[in-house]
């Protein structure tokens, strides 16, 4: 019994360990996924922000008077 019981533990320990690393590198990948998303989320709020200021301006120039005459 006590001879089977030191065979089996290795292969045991094994799979454990690989389960183990399955998960460390399935963990890592999330995570680089996840830096990825936020990147690609921080580019689009900067353009979006961007976009709005040069809105801004366009109107701020539309509503300007062409000549200091005209007022």
């Amino acid at each position: 019994m006590g001879l089977q019981q030191q065979q089996q533990r290795p292969g045991r320990q094994q799979q454990q360990q690989r389960a183990e690393t399955h998960r460390r590198q399935q963990q890592a990948l999330q995570r680089q996924q996840q830096a990825k998303t936020r990147q690609l989320q921080q580019q689009q709020q900067q353009q979006q922000k961007q976009q709005q200021q040069q809105q801004q301006q366009q109107v701020y120039l539309i509503l300007l008077p062409a000549h200091p005459a005209d007022f």
